[in-house]
């Protein structure tokens, strides 16, 4: 995006807030880095270009420890959804996210203002909304952010620049993944204004004993078939360790998509990994949900969300059956799969 059409589109953002005064940036559910670093990247732009105060909200869990280490060493304060008050915040702006997606608590009832994101597909109700800047394209709705603010002429705070280099640098693996040339600009344009020993506490958090006996549980789970690798975590302690535990099984030679299939507060969560340029992970997982649930990504990377009840062991173990059963199904039409564990036990 040139300067002028970054500014042309502030204008037009400018226009859809001038009647409020607060304005809710809403987040997916279990924020990742990206998501956190464009909603406090809008937090700047709302106040410094269009004087307007606003909060962050996120609904459900940050478990990660980076994401942890992210909020509490860049002092990124957000509040829950359940906090929201609807009367008071007229104006929402959804963040690396949209409606219907799934993957938020705002109410179905209510049309957000804003919309930023880089995510597929582009939502039908998404594109009822007054200002929305869907960039599928993109590999980090940082990115995007970053553009406004630099049309803006906003000076950039360390923590909100740390933010946002380390948003882009996960969400296309250090522009290893899912990339243009906007994302390399943007990088090379934050680089040199990050917080480096922060950012380094960031990527090297400590962890809980439980993450340890929960990489043990998904290395257990391990099955494979060819160049296929499926996992399951029946009971994660936070819904983003699916993702997690994607991105280090996709370090494994040979495989090329990687699915870890969790349950956690009566959901069934789903991330999805590949090194396959010919297909879309996003298409994948739609198809392997189904009529089930939600689900949505890049080339590459793609998540989903099953709303299973109920989640007794039988009811649960017949779902991920029929999830696998499909994920084989869908790249290897027509062929006997019969995986193989990574770890035989008595």
């Amino acid at each position: 995006m040139t300067e002028k059409e970054a500014k042309q589109k502030l204008d037009r953002m400018k226009a859809v807030l001038e009647p409020h005064k607060h304005v809710a940036i809403v987040t997916h559910n279990n924020p990742d880095p990206d998501a956190m670093a464009a909603a406090f990247g809008l937090q700047l732009l709302f106040k410094h270009s269009f004087g307007l105060e606003s909060t962050v909200f996120y609904g459900g869990l940050i478990g990660r420890a980076e994401n942890r280490a992210m909020v509490s060493l860049l002092k990124l304060n957000m509040e829950n959804m359940q906090e929201i008050d609807y009367r008071r915040y007229k104006a929402v702006a959804l963040v690396d996210t949209q409606p219907a997606a799934g993957n938020n608590q705002l109410p179905s009832k209510i049309i957000p203002d804003i919309v930023v994101d880089h995510h597929k597909p582009v939502r039908a109700r998404t594109k009822k909304v007054p200002f929305h800047d869907v960039r599928t394209d993109y590999g980090a709705s940082s990115t995007i952010v970053l553009e406004y603010i630099i049309a803006a002429g906003i000076g950039l705070p360390k923590n909100i620049a740390t933010a946002l280099f380390y948003g882009i640098k996960t969400d296309t693996y250090d522009l290893g993944r899912e990339f243009i040339r906007a994302d390399i600009e943007a990088y090379k344009y934050l680089v040199d204004r990050v917080d480096r020993n922060k950012l380094w506490r960031i990527e090297k958090p400590l962890h809980r004993h439980g993450y340890f006996k929960q990489m043990y549980n998904a290395l257990l789970g391990v099955e494979m078939y060819d160049d296929l690798l499926v996992t399951v975590i029946p009971e994660m302690e936070y819904p983003d360790l699916a993702a997690e535990v994607a991105d280090w099984m996709y370090g494994m030679k040979g495989i090329k998509w990687v699915l870890v299939i969790g349950t956690c507060g009566g959901k069934i969560y789903l991330s999805v990994r590949t090194r396959d340029g010919k297909r879309d992970a996003g298409r994948l997982i739609r198809t392997v949900v189904g009529g089930h649930g939600l689900a949505g990504g890049h080339g590459k990377i793609a998540g989903g969300i099953i709303h299973h009840e109920p989640m007794d062991a039988v009811s649960s173990a017949s779902e991920f059956d029929r999830l696998k059963t499909r994920f084989y199904a869908t790249l290897k039409p027509g062929e006997n799969v019969r995986p193989v564990r990574l770890i035989h036990t008595k």
